[in-house]
Order: C-alpha cells, then sequence, then structure tokens
C-alpha cells in the first residue's frame, strides 16, 4: 500500500540497524525486498513484483501491446511503472507515455487530458494509491475524454466505493488483481461482541464507542447519552467489516509472530529444540533475539482457505 510503504521503507532505511523487527500487512514495494537494506522488515503481503508480472501477462493475454502509463507520486507507483516498463518490454509490450500525477501540479489536469485526447494507445494502466485515484476520477469524470480499457492497481481496483463518485461509466470494463478475500471463523462474533463493561476503565474503548454511536458519557446538550449497552450489531463501519482484504493479512502477521514466539520459547532440557541454543526466559527477549524470527516465520504455514 504506497503512502504507508513511502513512510515505512524511508524509517526502515534510517534507523533499520536499531530498528524492532516489523511484519507489515499492506507494504507491496518491490524495494523492501532488499535485505540489504530492510533486514528487519517482513510481511504477509506480496510484493507489487508480483502484481506487475501478472498485469504485463493480463495485457499479453488480450494482445494489448500499445499501451499508456499514469502512475500517482512515491516509491510505490514510481517503482511500480518502472517495473513495468521492464517486464512489458520483455513480452513485447510498448509504451506510448508515463505521466507522473502529482497532486500539486497546476498543470496537470491540462496535461493528462490533452495526452489522453491525443494518444493512439487504448489502454492505460493507472498504478496509483487510493487517495491519488480518487483525485484522478474526480479530474476526468465529466470531460468527454476518448473511453479508455483502464488496468488498475491494487492499491484501488477492489475499491467499490470509487464507483459512488459518479465515475461508474469511466469505470465500466476496469481490470486488475486484488488481494484475496476470506472469511476468519469467529472473529465477526468477537468484534461484535465488544461491550464497554468488558474494560470499564478503557479511555480508547469509551471515544471509540462515542465515536461510532455518535453519543456521549458525559452528560452533554449536543449529543444523546451513552449507556454502553448500543449494539456494534447496527452500525457499519470499517471495524465491523471483517470481509476487508487486508484482515487475513493481519490475522497472518499476528499469527506468525505468535508461533515465532513460541518457537523460541521452546526448551527441552536446557536447550531449545529450534535453536540448539540455551533457553530463553520470556520476561528477557530483546528484539535483537527476534532477528531469529524469519526462520520461524518460514516455517510457518498458516492456512488462508
Amino acid at each position: 500500500m504506497p503512502s504507508h510503504t513511502t513512510m515505512l521503507s524511508y524509517g526502515l532505511r534510517e534507523y533499520s540497524p536499531h530498528f524492532r523487527r516489523r511484519i507489515s500487512h499492506l507494504s507491496t514495494c518491490a524495494c523492501l525486498s532488499d535485505k540489504r537494506l530492510y533486514p528487519t522488515f517482513f510481511r504477509t503481503v506480496p510484493s507489487d513484483e508480483f502484481q506487475i508480472s501478472a498485469l504485463v501477462q493480463l495485457m499479453k493475454h488480450f494482445g494489448w501491446q500499445w499501451v499508456g502509463i499514469i502512475h500517482s507520486a512515491g516509491v510505490y507507483a514510481s517503482d511500480g511503472a518502472a517495473e513495468f516498463i521492464k517486464q512489458g518490454k520483455a513480452e513485447g509490450i510498448c509504451v506510448e507515455y508515463v505521466i507522473s500525477f502529482e497532486l500539486y501540479d497546476t498543470k496537470i489536469e491540462h496535461k493528462v487530458k490533452e495526452k489522453l485526447k491525443a494518444s493512439t494507445s487504448s489502454v492505460v494502466l493507472l498504478y496509483m494509491s487510493l487517495t491519488y485515484m480518487r483525485d484522478f476520477l474526480k479530474m476526468v469524470n465529466g470531460n468527454n475524454l476518448p473511453r479508455k480499457q483502464w488496468i488498475g492497481s491494487e492499491a484501488w481496483i477492489s475499491q467499490v466505493d470509487l464507483a459512488s463518485l459518479g465515475s461508474k461509466n469511466v469505470l465500466h470494463g476496469a481490470m486488475g488483481f486484488a488481494l484475496s478475500r476470506s472469511i476468519i471463523p469467529g472473529l465477526a462474533e468477537f468484534l461484535l461482541s465488544l461491550k464497554v463493561s468488558d474494560e470499564p476503565e478503557s479511555v480508547m474503548i469509551k471515544a471509540f464507542w462515542e465515536s461510532f454511536f455518535d453519543c456521549s458519557f458525559s452528560p452533554s446538550n449536543n449529543t444523546k447519552l451513552c449507556t454502553g449497552d448500543e449494539d456494534l450489531r447496527t452500525i457499519t463501519s470499517a471495524y465491523t467489516n471483517t470481509e476487508l482484504r487486508s484482515v487475513r493479512n493481519v490475522y497472518t502477521a499476528v499469527y506468525s509472530i505468535a508461533h515465532a514466539l513460541n518457537a523460541l520459547l521452546r526448551c527441552e532440557n536446557g536447550l531449545n529444540p529450534t535453536t540448539g541454543k540455551h533457553c530463553v526466559n520470556k520476561t528477557d527477549i530483546q528484539p535483537k533475539q527476534v532477528q531469529y524470527v524469519h526462520i520461524y516465520i518460514c516455517m510457518v504455514y498458516l492456512s488462508t482457505d
């Protein structure tokens, strides 16, 4: 995921020697696969390298050999576009133009519109973050631009609400690849069963509750009083949507760490059977010891069925 990737890659590069180990559920930039630069980084989401290979094969399958590329600013999209050009060339796909869509470029709207009108390629790869894609659609909607076959990146292609921007006709027929969606048994029931009484002293839960139910635990003339008995099943929000495509990645990341720590803490006759070293106490584990986490994570298989 673009903005998250950009900030994370900068932070990991600057502070990696002293950084705590990280497992990301959304950072897809292929740049993060370089263990020389990011030795403490792991992820439960595929690198963009796989997405780009799939996009190239998609275009090859339909015989689309003359395409344009519009990408958002930042490492995520610029690297992705460059990799697409490289892989596409090897498959006989030629790129007519490449436009970097800069939000604060006052001339970008005119530049994009003119290029889309003048170009001879009918297929356009929109390698963009979701934020940039929203702005792009607002810009092109209602401008009588030539019909194009849009190919979208994973960051936005499965975002249903984009059609609600009045861009349904623009997006008609758009294609791309998305993260797989799966349901985690019991997760929805667990999340929806939350009550304020479970953690009555939790400031976070109370703030969360007030926000979702538009009420207040403090008497107010402007909002109704929260009872704490409100039912989460009556609202729709990101919290209650357990079918989000990233949920499985978070689940896998948490369980990978859990399995890794479990392996690290195993002890038989004074030795850890996984590392062959002396056993460690759970109260004495240091971040650097979890550097071995990649060994354990590689041994972990979590079914996504």
